[in-house]
């Protein structure tokens, strides 16, 4: 929602900068793929399966729906978190760099709690890294999706200003 209000406020609501928005980070998630797909099968797969995901008639509905941005964030959570969790042995600021990815993963969407599903799977296998450093790495990647959760929580159970509760199942 806040890239969205970005938007607005610096285009107005003319539809092509929406377009163009929601285009670039279809186009940031192939490379994503790419980058991740490269670490796993090579470099002509990866461009093979990044080309298929980008080019896709499957994906042309969400750039060409405008409100839906927050799965193309969500898209671009977890592969950031993938990448930044297969490449934890060798780079600086791993845990930071997990928590941001995990934080645009889990406040796009709910659907990014496979990127926590990631996490558990992945991280325990980096066993020449130092229980302490695997620890902070598994903390970086749930945290923001508990605190999405907890907020997520807060607003679904708090009064309106009409006295009635937001939360459907809780009337």
């Amino acid at each position: 929602l806040l890239l969205w209000w970005l938007t607005v406020a610096a285009f107005d609501n003319a539809p092509w900068p929406h377009y163009a928005v929601n285009l670039g980070l279809h186009w940031i998630n192939a490379l994503l793929l790419h980058a991740v797909l490269r670490r796993r099968v090579g470099s002509w797969w990866a461009v093979a399966g990044a080309l298929a995901f980008a080019c896709s008639p499957v994906a042309a509905g969400t750039v060409a729906w405008l409100s839906d941005r927050f799965d193309l964030l969500a898209t671009a959570g977890v592969l950031w978190m993938i990448l930044v969790i297969d490449g934890a042995r060798d780079r600086a600021w791993v845990a930071t760099r997990l928590a941001l990815a995990a934080g645009v993963a889990a406040f796009s969407k709910e659907t990014a709690i496979a990127g926590v599903a990631w996490a558990i799977v992945a991280i325990p296998a980096l066993s020449d890294l130092s229980r302490h450093r695997r620890v902070g790495l598994f903390t970086a990647a749930v945290a923001p999706f508990a605190a999405m959760l907890l907020v997520r929580q807060m607003v679904l159970t708090s009064t309106n200003s009409a006295g009635l509760f937001a939360d459907p199942i809780a009337t």
